[in-house]
């Protein structure tokens, strides 16, 4: 394989896991809306959670140079590769202040970028609960869940006129051409992953293309 076909596959690669997590995010926005509209407000005992050596340690596990888990196992449990974990990162924290590292009132340090991400994206990855990410990235549910809410609008935000739009006659001429060469000369997607709902289809093309 070419370096440039390479090059292509890895692009069409990221492209897609950006439109999916766009896709969550969507969903996403809609489950933290519904949370937050059925939470009760509760009296709660402040936790001292040790945000700081969780956060060191959640750099070791993935973020140094030579970090505990390779790119590989990243991929998997980020749903990602690094690069456009750290593409979307500085997106956002550029985007939205709050979740850039800072000190809060006491001097104290706040969750770092790394950590907001990895709670909320393993949310939007796995659907895991927020008594189960606490364990880890320590953050309270509240915390969390408005980490979640905020990621969810940025991303929508972002990148929502890019992967959320219609197609153009240019965007409709490159996803043909992709699904040509994969063996698929006609489509434009795959209705059957994508969920799209497919209205007035030529009578000839229903036995090949549903």
């Amino acid at each position: 394989m070419s370096d440039s076909s390479s090059s292509r596959g890895e692009e069409e690669i990221e492209e897609y896991e950006r439109f999916h997590h766009l896709r969550l995010s969507l969903i996403g926005r809609r489950l933290a809306e519904g949370s937050s509209s059925r939470r009760q407000t509760t009296s709660r005992r402040h936790i001292d959670r040790e945000r700081v050596e969780c956060n060191h340690r959640l750099m070791r596990d993935y973020f140094d140079p030579n970090p505990v888990y390779n790119a590989r196992i990243f991929r998997r449990r980020y749903r990602m590769q690094p690069r456009f974990f750290h593409r979307i990162m500085g997106d956002i924290v550029r985007s939205d202040p709050s979740f850039a590292l800072r000190r809060d009132r006491l001097g104290q340090l706040s969750l770092s970028p790394e950590q907001k991400l990895t709670g909320a994206m393993r949310m939007l990855a796995y659907g895991s609960p927020t008594d189960q990410l606490d364990e880890y990235v320590r953050m309270g549910e509240s915390t969390l869940m408005e980490v979640f809410r905020k990621l969810c609008n940025n991303i929508i935000n972002m990148y929502g006129a890019t992967y959320l739009r219609a197609p153009t006659p240019a965007d409709l001429r490159i996803l043909l051409s992709k699904a040509s060469r994969r063996g698929f000369p006609g489509m434009i997607g795959s209705i059957d992953c994508m969920h799209w709902e497919w209205r007035n289809c030529p009578s000839g093309w229903t036995a090949r293309k549903a």
